[in-house]
């Protein structure tokens, strides 16, 4: 059995303690609370395991929770209704100090400004987060339907084929059988049926995603600077001045 972090360790801790407030409820609410739990550590299955700052701030939070929930006076808890979950990924960045700040260069590309927000949780601590949606302009697809259209109205015995580039060459190897395969077999590329897309591949980053950085010093915020431009985010942090020390004459 693989041996379990100082972080995991305080996880499996919480849900037993949930566990052992859950058996002090009464015996026809149980269920309810067992569902409630479960529930709250499914929906936190997708942080990053490397991402420790959000990792104990839900242990704070959980903590937190099984202290309100646990009072004597809360006897039933109704589940949430089961959901799917939002599809969330974690952006990559680069961090670094300077004498005077801190430097924050992040990976967004596809992020909206309205879709983006940066926020303290204390003057150590700051959050960034958001969503990335997925938005293709419906012109590029009427064209390329007229392009088929007047394809299928031509005798070309030439088939154009979507392709992804791949590193892995049994996928390239498998992809180019497949083509030559279908050399005597002509296909169209794939039509809309309404509004709605055939895609052929799907690899870019979109959801919801959250990254909190934390640093030694207290950060300014009034002075801080943020500006997103070609999918890079730059956030700038300037450090707080150190309080000075002031003496005090006794009269």
């Amino acid at each position: 059995m693989a041996r379990l972090s100082g972080l995991q360790r305080e996880v499996l801790s919480l849900y037993r303690r949930c566990l052992r407030e859950i058996q002090k409820k009464p015996t026809d609410t149980r269920g309810n609370f067992q569902a409630y739990a479960r529930a709250e550590f499914r929906k936190h299955r997708s942080v990053n395991k490397k991402d420790f700052n959000a990792i104990e701030y839900l242990l704070r939070k959980g903590h937190r929770q099984v202290e309100m929930y646990s009072s004597p006076g809360i006897r039933n808890i109704h589940p949430r209704q089961r959901v799917t979950p939002a599809p969330s990924f974690s952006p990559r960045f680069d961090v670094y100090e300077l004498d005077g700040s801190y430097h924050l260069d992040g990976e967004l590309p596809g992020v909206e400004q309205s879709n983006l927000d940066i926020e303290f949780t204390d003057p150590h601590t700051i959050v960034i987060k958001g969503r990335v949606e997925r938005q293709y302009n419906d012109t590029a697809s009427d064209a390329s339907e007229a392009v088929d259209e007047r394809t299928d109205d031509t005798s070309s015995s030439k088939s154009l084929q979507p392709t992804v580039e791949d590193d892995d060459d049994e996928a390239s190897a498998t992809a180019t059988r497949e083509s030559s395969a279908s050399a005597s077999h002509p296909a169209t590329a794939p039509r809309r049926s309404g509004s709605a897309f055939k895609y052929w591949a799907l690899e870019r980053s979109l959801g919801q995603f959250h990254r909190t950085f934390s640093f030694p010093t207290r950060v300014d915020q009034d002075a801080v600077r943020a500006s997103l431009r070609n999918g890079i985010i730059s956030v700038i942090l300037p450090k707080e001045a150190a309080p000075k020390l002031k003496k005090i004459r006794v009269e």
